[in-house]
């Protein structure tokens, strides 16, 4: 778990590490939007089974949930995991399941969310972290890049 107090950022915003007090009907509300602008937006969304997944993030040591809070109200989160490699003992990979902030809240206090990831992953003892782009966005791209990520790879999925 990343062990540290909500940190101000400045002209309202504010990240943290969510637990269990914290009502996560916010990131459900995110999620949702995502879900809509997302590849996904065919297959139903569940709210209830997003929410139980969520609330078990706190309860496991590999999990994270960080959150970007503008004014006290959830703007934005990056929901994370760590998983040891198929390819050598001597990686341990952090891995970005979902990073997503509300389309007016983007920008540079949302790379906070990045950044949080990251430290946590160190904390954790990774040798990696690993992100995605759903959107196959250029812009998300070149951010990556600038942060020193490469790609690894090109997922594919198929409903069967």
């Amino acid at each position: 778990m990343l062990h540290y107090e909500p940190k101000a950022l400045g002209q309202g915003y504010t990240i943290k590490v969510a637990d269990a007090a914290d009502d996560l009907t916010g990131v459900l509300n995110l999620i949702s939007q995502a879900h809509l602008e997302g590849p996904y937006a065919n297959i139903p969304f569940e709210p209830g089974y997003v929410r139980d997944a969520l609330a078990q993030t706190g309860e496991i040591d590999k999990k994270v949930l960080i959150l970007l809070l503008y004014e006290g109200q959830i703007v934005g989160f990056l929901w994370a995991v760590i998983s040891p490699s198929h390819l050598s003992s001597l990686m341990k990979i952090a891995t970005e399941l979902f990073w997503y902030v509300d389309y007016d809240h983007r920008g540079r206090y949302s790379l906070k969310l990045l950044e949080a990831f990251e430290l946590w992953a160190k904390m954790q003892d990774c040798t990696h972290a690993n992100v995605s782009n759903v959107f196959s966005l250029e812009k998300v791209e070149r951010l990556y890049t600038k942060k020193g990520y490469v790609p690894v790879e090109r997922s594919y999925m198929k409903a069967i």
